[in-house]
């Protein structure tokens, strides 16, 4: 979801626009030397180690899926040739001391490096690994044979020094006895350049609990760039095509006048520029802290392309030049995104067929749904199931099923870009129908056809729960306002939701959130399906969520032995002051997570 950014958006925050007057201009001076930078080292990824030279890194590094005993580590530099990093066991007194730490790393320290060809080991604490890198494209280092339940240390060898501190640790080869997760959504630089000041900024917020170890793995739900930019700062830029920050508007210019078997020739330029969004976005300090120190798993939704995306018939014309510089997105979110958890060969990418993804983690299952590429880039004509897709709903079947991968889970996590219930059916019809804005109502599990899958998904989760004494939390993002839902069938609770948005956007309009407000104190699906909303915020939020199982040696429990508790809160951002944890909730209506952080 996005707002204009018209009064009554911009008018609810006007405490924040002093900041706007500097920080803007300072943002259109970096803006500008990146477009400088961006020439000089064109698009081709043809810059190459020069002796004496030391690389930059771009992006990175950032720690991708990481299991019991392997780890997958993101990085981009701004030159082609060979690269190494390293990982090594965090020294225990270290780790008891994470601020003397972050002091202590020598990540990306000058002076000659050891080659072990592919792959290697110092000892049975170290692993290297070298492999060839193509300048200014991400590049994924996947290390196997690590130790479960292990902090390391990242170093990546032979670059500039400015590089962020990074560290990990893997899990339990059984289920964990409790892991934390920090959910986030709508990530939108530009409005944290322009209306932020550093010590209100989430992303601080953030570090500190993963620097403290209170979070042990990061859930992306969708929007963690805005390739559309901001639409103020294109206002400003007028014709000056080079300073708009609205990455689909400037693909599609450059095609203009193009024949359409021309386009292709453009690709890497329309990739080029959705790639400066993600380097922009992912280099911010307190952003760059968090992705380099916390395992990070995605789902892309609408302003990875831009807003509104698939929500419209239009989107689905495959011949149309929309379609085409959406695609180079897409291409690019999976070069940030996908290969976080996966391999992806990029002279294929016609091969790859769906961008949902599952896993298993600690014992936590993680249902990763695509509400996007479904009806878009994975568009099946003749599907009956056309908000996630016939395919996608096969994998789900699946993978919920006794021989599924979340046969042995006991608790699951399903990531949804848009909440599973958020308005009534008829609200959300008529809303999208009557207000430009609320377009991508028309994205959302309750518009029309849409909610025969809303139901089957609500079942689905519900027998998979029921089965074995399990639990389910939703996930959702999107809407610029958090809080916590119950699902209900016939007055009865099946499960909860939490919503978390934004990290970093403005706010849904007062209007509209208290309307929204008003409508879920009880909202109804069908006769038989309804949902509760309580606790709900319109400040910048980011989501905390415990997943923990009870043992009949813990004696300080309030549970019964081999239950499981899910235990979800939003942090809140305010305009003045620190951010606030708001209160707990949990399936088993107690509270016992603890995630304190001194500011």
């Amino acid at each position: 979801m996005e707002h204009d950014g018209n009064n009554s958006a911009v008018d609810n925050h006007s405490e924040e626009l002093p900041h706007s007057r500097w920080k803007g201009s300072k943002r259109n001076v970096k803006l500008n030397f990146y477009h400088t930078i961006s020439k000089m080292y064109g698009t081709s990824g043809s810059r190459k180690f020069k002796a004496g030279v030391e690389p930059q890194v771009k992006v990175g590094p950032i720690i991708g899926k990481v299991t019991a005993t392997t780890a997958r580590i993101l990085i981009e530099i701004d030159r082609s040739g060979m690269l190494t990093i390293e990982v090594r066991e965090k020294p225990q007194t270290l780790e008891k001391q994470p601020s003397f730490l972050q002091k202590q790393l020598t990540i990306g320290r000058r002076g000659t490096t050891k080659t072990y060809g592919a792959t290697g080991h110092l000892s049975d604490k170290e692993h290297v690994l070298q492999k060839g890198v193509i300048a200014n494209r991400p590049a994924v280092f996947e290390f196997r044979d690590l130790k479960p339940e292990t902090a390391y240390i990242v170093e990546v060898k032979g670059c500039t020094k400015d590089i962020t501190a990074s560290s990990f640790r893997t899990f339990p080869e059984a289920s964990a006895d409790a892991l934390t997760f920090g959910v986030i959504s709508c990530n939108k630089i530009f409005i944290t350049d322009i209306m932020i000041p550093p010590a209100l900024d989430l992303w601080g917020h953030l570090s500190k609990n993963i620097e403290a170890g209170k979070v042990d793995y990061l859930l992306h739900l969708g929007d963690q760039i805005y390739g559309d930019g901001d639409k103020r700062q294109d206002a400003e830029a007028g014709a000056d095509k080079d300073a708009w920050s609205d990455r689909f508007r400037k693909g599609i210019e450059l095609l203009k006048g193009v024949r359409p078997e021309q386009w292709i020739e453009h690709q890497d330029a329309v990739c080029e520029f959705y790639r400066e969004v993600y380097r922009d976005t992912w280099r911010h300090p307190p952003t760059a802290k968090c992705l380099a120190n916390c395992p990070n798993l995605m789902i892309y939704d609408d302003h990875e392309v831009r807003d509104n995306w698939g929500d419209v018939k239009e989107d689905w014309n495959k011949d149309s030049a929309d379609f085409f510089v959406a695609r180079c997105a897409w291409i690019v979110s999976m070069e940030y995104q996908r290969q976080l958890y996966v391999d992806v060969d990029f002279t294929k990418v016609d091969d790859v067929h769906q961008d949902y993804h599952f896993h298993l983690i600690g014992g936590v299952g993680l249902m990763f749904l695509d509400i996007r590429g479904s009806r878009t880039f994975h568009r099946v004509d003749g599907d009956k199931k056309i908000y996630l897709g016939d395919g996608q709903w096969s994998a789900i079947k699946k993978t919920l099923s006794a021989e599924g991968i979340f046969a042995e889970a006991r608790a699951l996590l399903v990531c949804s870009p848009a909440p599973l219930v958020f308005l009534e059916p008829r609200i959300t019809q008529s809303a999208a129908a009557a207000f430009h804005r609320l377009e991508d109502f028309k994205g959302h599990w309750s518009f029309g056809e849409h909610i025969k899958e809303q139901i089957m998904m609500i079942d689905s989760l519900c027998e998979w729960k029921n089965a074995a004494s399990r639990e389910v939390l939703v996930l959702g993002g999107d809407v610029h306002c958090g809080g916590h839902s119950d699902i209900i069938k016939n007055h009865e609770i099946l499960f909860r939701q939490l919503t978390t948005s934004a990290i970093a956007n403005v706010p849904l309009p007062k209007s509209a959130y208290y309307f929204m407000r008003a409508a879920g104190r009880l909202g109804g699906l069908t006769d038989e399906y309804k949902f509760r909303h309580h606790k709900w915020t319109r400040s910048r939020n980011y989501g905390l969520v415990q997943v923990k199982y009870h043992s009949p040696q813990d004696e300080t429990r309030e549970a019964e032995p081999g239950e499981v508790e899910i235990t979800a809160q939003l942090v809140k951002g305010r305009m003045l002051g620190t951010p606030v944890y708001a209160e707990r909730v949990s399936n088993l209506n107690k509270s016992t997570m603890s995630c304190v952080c001194t500011s």
